[in-house]
């Protein structure tokens, strides 16, 4: 069987969860890691904590990209952070992208289901579905970037 070559589209519209968040953690877990965002208000956790598995595999094809684009988008200034536990449901991601506006930043995930390449197929360009468009403060963005890309140890 030959290799193909392909290319997924990051979704631009319809994604099912807008959210706003000002706290994240990442957790390593074998080949995915777990990003979990929300949005600390007054001292306190707001109840809607969202976590989603992005897999190592979309991780280390971003990486490249991602890493550029961190470093045209500043320096990443320190943060308190606040342990964001996990949510009760864990949504996979394996396509991950990211933009800023000002100083507003978003984050893309996206899901890809391989099985929508066929062989036969003569496309060539397929677009992902649509998982949830996440945003934050610029530097909340940078320091997520640095945590869900740093090498685990």
């Amino acid at each position: 069987m030959a290799e193909r070559t392909f290319n997924i589209e990051t979704p631009l519209k319809a994604f099912p969860v807008n959210f706003c968040f000002n706290q994240f953690s990442v957790e390593k877990d074998g080949g995915w890691s777990v990003l979990s965002v929300g949005y600390l208000w007054k001292g306190r956790l707001l109840d809607d904590v969202l976590s989603f598995a992005v897999s190592q595999d979309a991780i280390e094809m971003s990486r490249k990209s991602t890493l550029d684009y961190l470093g045209r988008i500043g320096e990443i200034l320190p943060m308190e952070h606040f342990i964001v536990p996990p949510a009760p449901k864990i949504v996979p991601a394996n396509v991950i992208g990211m933009a800023y506006r000002g100083d507003m930043g978003e984050v893309v995930l996206a899901s890809f289901t391989f099985r929508r390449i066929v062989l036969d197929s003569k496309e060539s360009t397929f677009e992902a579905d649509p998982v949830a468009l996440l945003r934050s403060q610029l530097n909340v963005q940078r320091n997520l970037i640095r945590a869900l890309y740093e090498p685990t140890t």
